[in-house]
C-alpha cells in the first residue's frame, strides 16, 4: 500500500456548506473504501490550504480513482503528493549507500 498526502482548499460550495463538512468526509470515506482505499487521518490547517488527508490506497490508479470521486461532491480542490515513509527512506538510503562508492 502506498500513502499519499491530499492538501485541500475549499471551493465556494465547501465554504457555503461548512457545517456539513464532517458528514461530508464519512461520505467520502465511504465512497472510496469500494477502491480499497481508505483515508487514515486528517487535519484542518491554517494557511494556504484548509485541510490535509492522510490516504493509504493499493496504487496510483486507485487513489487517481478516489480523487476523482472526491472531486464529485465539489467541496474542495486537491493538491496530492505520494508519500515515502520513514522506513522505505531508510531502505532507500540503504540501497544508495551499497552503490555509491
Amino acid at each position: 500500500m502506498t500513502q499519499y498526502l491530499c492538501l485541500m482548499k475549499m471551493t465556494p460550495k465547501g465554504r457555503a456548506e461548512i457545517a456539513k463538512s464532517l458528514d461530508r468526509g464519512s461520505e467520502i470515506q465511504d465512497a472510496i473504501a469500494e477502491l480499497g482505499v481508505t483515508r487514515l487521518d486528517y487535519w484542518v490547517t491554517l494557511g494556504g490550504f484548509d485541510c490535509v488527508m492522510l490516504f493509504d490506497a493499493p496504487d496510483d490508479a486507485a487513489m487517481g480513482h478516489a480523487l476523482m470521486k472526491i472531486g464529485t461532491f465539489g467541496a474542495v480542490e486537491t493538491q496530492t503528493l505520494s508519500v515515502i515513509g520513514k522506513d522505505d527512506y531508510a531502505a532507500i538510503l540503504a540501497q544508495l549507500a551499497r552503490e555509491t562508492p
